[in-house]
């Protein structure tokens, strides 16, 4: 399995010291947006030190404003071609309420050629020179192989189009990008259509403390894999009512951003991940929708791909979030977590695992509706298929000591509630080992499963690891639940590397005070 951390950008500097508490910029944050936005109540215009016109140029007037000044964003579209840089404490507020300023990473472009009598158009030098990215893609074989790869994206009246990797292959709503010649190609008349190309990697790029974002929309970022349209790596900073769509790569990325509040967002259909979080302390993400991300096509079950991810953060919230529908896992916390806690959050019909928690540290997972998750591998949906706990499951816990799994509602997912261990080493807080589990008062269906080891919930061990004192003598423990099944006495239990039937599971010492009961 591949494990890839997020990247801090070169440049972030470290987090100064000192923590203060800030208080929260007043936004008109009005409307709800399509596709799940999220966004708070209307309130009066906020009051502001500078306003910026669409067509002006936000840095200018950020430059122009002093540290801690209120930007605001009159109603409309700004194309940027290079990073924002905010001062520390400013906020960048959308005057006319939450998704009325829009910040763009693309450029309209006209003076398309017909290619003779073929259905096909094209323009020249609308490209970068050719290079690599570190994505791993879905299909990574034959014609069509990696196009998460690449970033350029090409949009038809606001719809993204669909890559391809060989002009052959080119269809009506389809594109296809020749580097070598700095040549786009497109399969429908653009006529009468606005035709864009996303261009400019980063919206935001800044390591300045105490930042406020509000109510801006941020679309259309060309950025690389495991980097975000906007990326944070500063204290203290505030991202609210903020809508991150279309974007390559991920849309909202901290990096070494402690102490950060992000909340209220919508992160939708953006290439790679709805939001990344790496090296970054004390952070809180709460009532965020977080839906259909992975649209570029990375490699959903076992790579950096889906709705949000983290890696090496300690103390970090997640709650009251919507994360939906994700070609990938929709919660995934990897490599020397510690202090998380994962709560009271909806998380539906993910292609992969609904929570993975894995090779970290102490965490609380508790009062999560989980339903949906992991049929995308299941049904053999791409490289890298599987269906056993061991791959995915509602929640899956990998490798890591100190977890608590409690009170959480589980509908029907691939597999209920897996625990597994590997040889995997150890990381900043000691071994990557799989102790102190406790998995208690959830209430869990089991779904029916027509292959052996499928709808299962329980412990699995993979070699070399010797499993016996992972059963006996390292405190895993599953008790109090409440199972809904289809048939009750089914083998939808895995314990001692044996599936077995409830009954078995008790008589080997896991769930005395659980219960089965027929499912509705």
């Amino acid at each position: 399995m591949l494990f890839s951390p997020v990247i801090p950008m070169p440049g972030m500097n470290p987090p100064r010291p000192g923590r203060g508490r800030r208080a929260a910029a007043v936004a008109s944050l009005a409307a709800v947006f399509s596709l799940g936005f999220v966004a708070p109540s209307s309130a009066a215009t906020p009051v502001v030190d500078a306003t910026v016109a669409p067509g002006a140029s936000i840095q200018t007037v950020i430059n122009a404003s002093p540290e801690g000044a209120r930007i605001g964003l009159s109603a409309g579209t700004y194309r940027i071609s290079s990073p924002i840089s905010p001062k520390r404490g400013q906020k960048l507020l959308a005057l006319g309420g939450a998704g009325t300023a829009v910040i763009k990473g693309s450029n309209v472009v006209s003076g398309w050629v017909k290619d003779g009598s073929n259905a096909r158009w094209y323009k020249n030098g609308l490209l970068p020179a050719a290079y690599s990215d570190a994505g791993q893609c879905e299909v990574n074989s034959g014609a069509e192989a990696n196009p998460c790869q690449k970033r350029e994206q090409v949009y038809r009246n606001g719809v993204a189009m669909k890559r391809v990797m060989q002009l052959g292959n080119l269809r009506a709503n389809g594109f296809f990008q020749d580097y070598q010649t700095n040549r786009t190609w497109l399969g429908t008349d653009p006529a009468n259509a606005t035709m864009e190309i996303a261009r400019t990697p980063h919206a935001i790029n800044s390591s300045a403390q105490g930042v406020t974002l509000s109510g801006l929309t941020f679309s259309n970022f060309a950025a690389p894999s495991q980097k975000g349209a906007v990326l944070v790596g500063g204290s203290d900073w505030i991202v609210e009512g903020c809508l991150f769509k279309r974007n390559n790569g991920i849309g909202l990325q901290l990096a070494n951003a402690h102490r950060a509040v992000v909340r209220n967002n919508t992160m939708v259909e953006n290439g790679q991940l709805g939001m990344g979080h790496y090296a970054s302390n004390g952070t809180v993400v709460e009532n965020n929708s977080i839906t259909n991300n992975n649209t570029a096509g990375y490699w959903g079950a076992d790579w950096e791909a889906g709705g949000f991810k983290a890696t090496s953060s300690n103390g970090v919230t997640f709650r009251g979030n919507n994360v939906l529908n994700n070609r990938g896992s929709g919660v995934w916390f990897d490599i020397n977590n510690i202090n998380v806690n994962i709560l009271g959050n909806t998380i539906n019909n993910n292609y992969a695992d609904g929570i993975r928690y894995e090779i970290s540290y102490k965490a609380l997972i508790s009062d999560n509706k989980l339903t949906g998750n992991g049929y995308g591998m299941a049904t053999g949906g791409g490289r890298g298929s599987d269906y056993s706990l061991y791959a995915v499951a509602a929640i899956n816990v990998n490798s890591s000591p100190d977890v608590e799994i409690r009170q959480n509602v589980i509908g029907k997912n691939q597999n209920g509630i897996a625990a597994q261990m590997r040889s995997r080493g150890s990381g900043t807080y000691g071994a990557w080992d799989l102790h102190n589990l406790y998995v208690h008062h959830n209430d869990v269906t089991l779904a029916t499963g027509t292959r052996t080891g499928e709808g299962v919930q329980g412990l699995g061990t993979l070699s070399p690891v010797s499993p016996t004192p992972y059963y006996t003598a390292k405190n895993n423990r599953f008790d109090f639940n409440t199972y809904r099944m289809d048939a009750t006495s089914a083998k939808r239990f895995s314990w001692n590397k044996s599936y077995m039937t409830f009954a078995s599971l008790q008589a080997a010492g896991q769930e005395r005070s659980g219960r089965v009961v027929p499912a509705a």
